[in-house]
């Protein structure tokens, strides 16, 4: 067997076995009960510590590397040979790992001038290449029965030997590769050697948007089976008038190599989710039946199970079915299990259903990552994964962009998650040439139709994808036909506008709300559910609101697919030992994408951890939600909707609260009868109206009343807070009136500072060269330093977008990074009780100017600011000061909003509320570090020392602040966390106004025009004053 890696023809396998749904080779219908792969002496696992050998080039391996093992360093099996110590990890989004523009490579053949210079489907010298050997021993259980060796994935195209006889070849990364060694295999120990290429022809199918990294990536194991046996195996749950008129379709495929399969028959068991049989079938022998889809016959039969429990995300309920396969004789020669979910997914008057009641998807894109391990991903971390992600009411997975480790659909069928089962296919790098290739047609073929042998027996499966970002052509066409031929899913596809011909949903990207609002009555009458949409590249995830406002607005209208899940970069260990993530060009590696830290595009962060903006998605995704509806907007009540599919409202607890100025005045338990799923209740709020004064919200909080998998009892799923009847505006403060016996005057000038204060304790200093505050003493302490107009803000991701035509590229061309305002006046005024000081100053060349007027007196300070706007940019990131606290002043409680992290167009789940804090966990650790720490429409906040001395700041309106232990230029420049450096002290800002994140793409400037700062005035008031323990709120 020859394998050349540059070739005019696509070979996908050689000696490759047929795919077919994973088996367990039990040994007893009561282990098989038990779903336990692992468990039969017929199953033995090979994974564990390998040796190799590592060569840069596919020449340089020898020509009997299958015969006789090198050198070797040892290799843990599975996993990924960067994170041994091999190579270095490359992200990219869009360009190939062997891109010929994005490093120095050679190619073998001549390259025509095209997207990136790129030439299917030949790939470069360049091709690290690592030897696995290992050697085994053949259990004896093994005897006389056939042998099997199945690699669950190896990345990305790999040759395999036993014994010194090369046996197999295979390409397509993420599914399995299996091989009958029968032959090959002897009593005894056994070598096995397997070659791995970092590239094949078919990498050009494999560009996804994630690191590459290569090798055994997942499980290896050896099992038998008796030559009577089942090849593969079909389970569908079918229904008739309605939902308690269940079937269940098996059809069987036997191995027609044994003369014996006519005289077979298989026995069939249902079992419930207790282990009790409710309901058995038998084929009859395998010679009776007719052929399906090709030559070989195969059993087909169906049975009925009475008012089966359902299956959906809320209420998993899983059967077991058991088939045990007989010869003649009537003896047990094999055994086979898979869980069974009773649901029916169809598309009905252009609404996906299941279970013949609306979907709404609430969804995320999810790769198969772990930043400890790279794609080889530990199946406890799968399940805190899924887990977490029930927890913030997400109930489906795309898996882009191809197929997963079988043990995540397990876990998905265990936990109650949807899947959107993704072909291993996307060209973006090429475009879509190769989608229309005859060339490429089987190997497009190819992918589809294992992906869907393999997965087709699991219940979460609801939907195949053909693929991401290939174009559309006729093999996706071809794709199409096959599946929806074999099986009875929807099938989507988005690259070509989600062509009826090959997608039964339109399934758009990033779509904005005109581009919703139009497909809802354009005539399409498909389902409307996004691939992938609210972009959550760092802080980001602005109006994320107004998708969900949409999403009960229209029935088409289903939800859709966060982009992503969890943030994917690579940990190292820095100087002092700690783990540290990084992403794409920490490691030297020769192609790197123009966006390196676009990996980190997760709702959490790497461990898990939720960012901010995940309890703001939490909340609007809920199944349970409190709505205002009026008639004919005359007269209205709240109601408590259930969209919940199965589940009624007796499942939560549903706690409120009425606080008045920030503090609680009454709390109890909502008495709400069980609103049934799909259903709503009219309900009444049960707050005192007497008990209402001042600024007065009501706050609902629901929780899960018991535990389950994912959480504990108590878990929040909703959050909700509206005006109290009755509230009113909340009054700004003033400062008290000053009572002391000293007057402030101006204590004299030298060298352009103006020292300002009383006869004792309390000295103001003023830069007048910069018009600006320049230090607060009191008691010869410095309690505020520092103060500094700004307008720019550490850029986010979405402010970076692709580098270019964005945000950030306007600001720093602007000069917002470093404005170096221009004093155009100064005076100072001496009034009975106060100093007044008056600056105004111009910025950017006058773009922006300011006019500044700060009230001087006994009892503190207040600092109006009018600012001007004449920039032509489209928006601003901030208007407001900064100042310098020391470092001592380290304990925040605030009036606003929170208590996470939350901005104008973020912040629908964060109460107002008082919350404290520290200045150290009000800093949000972003992988790249950028803004953060925000907190909205604040009313007045308090920063203090342990010992209670500290200032208080109030505003003439709601004001925007940060406070954080580092400079706006030091999390600009830093491109970690560990690179922020030392804090000088508690860093303030105190924003008049700031901009909204934006998110709905990472690469355009979409911040919505209501959280925009467009040319204009902008006014507001800051009053600061000293306090101590006894002032405190």
């Amino acid at each position: 067997m020859n394998i050349t890696m540059n070739r005019s023809e696509i070979i996908s396998s050689v000696n490759r076995a047929p795919m077919h749904t994973p088996f367990g080779a039990y040994e007893t219908a009561e282990q098989a009960l038990t779903l336990d792969r692992t468990a039969s002496k017929y199953m033995v696992s090979l994974n564990g510590t390998w040796q190799c050998g590592v060569y840069e080039t596919l020449e340089q391996v020898p020509e009997d590397w299958y015969e006789n093992m090198p050198q070797c360093r040892e290799i843990k099996v599975p996993a990924c040979w960067e994170f041994e110590g091999i190579g270095k990890p490359v992200y990219t989004n869009i360009p190939y790992p062997f891109d010929r523009t994005r490093g120095d490579h050679s190619f073998e053949t001549e390259v025509t001038p095209g997207n990136y210079e790129l030439n299917a489907p030949y790939i470069p010298k360049e091709n690290l290449t690592v030897c696995y050997y290992r050697h085994f021993e053949l259990p004896e259980s093994f005897a006389g029965r056939k042998v099997f060796l199945n690699f669950g994935g190896v990345e990305t195209a790999f040759e395999a030997a036993l014994n010194g006889v090369k046996f197999g070849f295979s390409e397509d990364s993420k599914l399995d590769a299996e091989f009958e060694i029968t032959d090959l295999i002897r009593e005894g120990e056994n070598f096995l050697a397997v070659k791995v290429m970092s590239f094949s022809p078919q990498s050009y199918l494999e560009d996804q948007d994630y690191w590459h990294v290569h090798g055994i990536t997942r499980n290896v194991s050896l099992y038998s089976k008796s030559p009577v046996r089942m090849v593969d195996y079909q389970v569908q749950t079918l229904f008739g008038s309605s939902m308690e008129d269940a079937f269940v379709r098996v059809r069987i495929w036997p191995d027609h190599d044994t003369p014996l399969f006519g005289t077979g028959r298989v026995f069939m068991t249902l079992y419930d989710a207790e282990g009790k049989p409710v309901a058995e079938k038998e084929t009859k022998p395998f010679a009776e039946y007719r052929s399906y889809l090709g030559p070989d016959k195969i059993a087909e039969e169906k049975f009925p199970v009475p008012s089966p429990c359902l299956w959906n995300s809320e209420e998993p309920y899983l059967y077991t079915l058991v088939l045990e396969m007989r010869d003649g004789e009537g003896n047990v020669t094999d055994i086979e299990s898979c869980r069974v979910g009773f649901r029916e997914v169809r598309i009905q008057n252009g609404i996906l259903e299941l279970n013949r009641k609306r979907l709404v998807i609430r969804g995320t894109d999810l790769h198969e990552w772990s930043s400890d391990t790279g794609r080889t991903v530990p199946e406890d971390e799968l399940r805190k994964t899924i887990c977490s992600m029930k927890a913030l009411n997400f109930n489906a997975v795309r898996t882009c962009h191809y197929p997963k480790d079988s043990a995540f659909y397990d876990l998905c069928d265990e936990l109650g998650i949807y899947v959107v089962d993704e072909t291993n296919i996307e060209t973006h790098g090429y475009g879509g040439g190769l989608s229309d290739s005859p060339l490429w047609l089987s190997a497009y073929m190819e992918r589809a139709k294992r992906m869907c042998l393999r997965d087709k027996n699991h219940p979460c499966v609801i939907i195949w994808s053909l693929g991401n970002e290939s174009g559309a052509g006729a093999n996706h066409a071809a794709m199409y036909g096959w599946l929806k031929a074999f099986d009875n899913r929807p099938v989507q596809y988005e690259s070509g506008g989600s062509r009826p011909e090959m997608s039964d949903i339109i399934c758009p990207m990033y779509p904005d709300r005109d581009w919703i609002e139009t497909c809802m009555s354009n005539g399409d009458n498909r389902p409307f559910i996004m691939c992938e949409y609210i972009y959550a590249k760092g802080n980001s995830n602005g109006n994320m609101d107004l998708y969900w406002d949409m999403i009960r607005k229209y029935p088409r209208c289903q939800g859709g697919f966060l982009w992503d899940y969890h943030d994917k970069g690579v940990y190292v260990k820095s100087a002092d030992g700690k783990k540290q993530l990084r992403y794409a060009g920490a490691f030297g590696e020769s192609v790197k994408d123009p966006v390196p830290d676009m990996c980190l595009n997760g709702i959490v962060f790497a461990d898990l951890t939720p960012k901010p903006a995940a309890w703001e998605l939490q909340s609007l995704q809920s199944p349970i939600q409190l709505v205002y509806r009026d008639w004919h907007g005359i007269i209205g009540s709240y109601y408590v909707v259930n969209e919940n599919l199965s589940m009624d409202t007796s499942a939560y607890v549903f706690e409120w609260e009425l606080v008045c100025d920030g503090f609680p005045a009454e709390s109890g338990i909502l008495d709400l009868p069980p609103v049934k799923p799909g259903e709503s209740r009219r309900v009444e709020l049960p707050y005192d109206r007497n008990l209402v004064e001042g600024e007065a919200f009501f706050n609902l909080t629901v929780r899960q009343k018991e535990a389950c998998q994912y959480a504990e009892a108590g878990h929040i799923i909703y959050r909700k807070q509206i005006p109290a009847e009755g509230s009113r505006t909340y009054r700004p403060e003033r400062l008290p009136e000053y009572r002391g016996p000293e007057r402030l005057t101006v204590r004299g000038e030298e060298d352009g500072i103006l020292r300002i204060g009383d006869e004792n304790s309390l000295e103001i200093r003023f830069d007048r060269e910069r018009g600006a505050l320049k230090e607060v003493r009191k008691d010869g302490k410095v309690m505020m330093g520092g103060e500094q107009d700004v307008f720019y803000r550490a850029p986010t991701g979405i402010d970076e977008g692709q580098g270019t035509n964005c945000y950030n590229e306007d600001w720093i061309r602007e000069g917002l990074d470093d404005p170096k305002g221009k004093v155009e006046s100064f005076h100072v005024y001496q009034a009975e009780d106060a100093v007044f000081v008056k600056t105004e100053l111009s910025h950017l060349d006058g773009k922006i100017s300011l006019e500044k007027m700060y009230e001087i007196s006994g009892s503190g300070i207040s600092l109006k600011v009018s600012a001007v706007n004449a920039t032509c940019l489209e928006t601003l990131p901030r208007i407001g000061q900064t100042v310098i606290l020391p470092e001592e002043f380290h304990a925040v409680r605030y009036y606003g909003r929170g208590p996470w992290e939350n901005y104008r167009d973020r912040k629908e789940a964060a109460f107002v509320g008082i919350y404290d804090s520290m200045v150290s966990d009000m800093h949000v650790p972003y992988v790249r570090c950028s803004e953060c720490g925000g907190r909205e429409d604040v009313r007045w906040l308090e920063i203090c020392s342990d010992s209670g001395e500290g200032i208080r700041i109030s505003g003439s309106r709601y004001f925007h602040f940060s406070a954080l232990p580092w400079t706006i230029r030091q999390y600009a420049q830093a491109d970690y966390q560990d690179q922020l450096g030392e804090s000088c002290g508690t860093v303030l800002t105190l924003d008049g106004v700031h901009a909204g994140l934006g998110g709905d793409t990472g690469w355009t400037k979409n911040i919505h025009p209501e959280y925009r700062i467009t040319p204009g005035c902008y006014e507001y008031e800051f009053r600061f004053r000293w306090i101590g323990r006894e002032d405190r709120a």
